[in-house]
């Protein structure tokens, strides 16, 4: 990809790559949760600084009902 940071400014490339990274899990007869971990790296990839790196997540639980 190709932006322009600012109006006068020169044209800069970039690219970024997700790793996805997640498990499902039962916790009991009712309860189980899925776990996903995420990162990110955002860079024009001739040389990386750690504000190049993102790192994030969620944990979703889902109860089952019974009638």
């Amino acid at each position: 990809m190709q932006t322009k940071l600012f109006a006068d400014g020169i044209v800069k490339n970039f690219g970024s790559t997700t790793i996805k990274l997640g498990f499902n899990k039962q916790l009991t007869e009712k309860w189980s949760t899925t776990v996903i971990a995420l990162s990110k790296i955002a860079s024009d990839y001739n040389s990386f600084t750690n504000k190049d790196f993102q790192v994030g997540g969620i944990d979703l639980f889902k109860y089952k009902k019974t009638r």
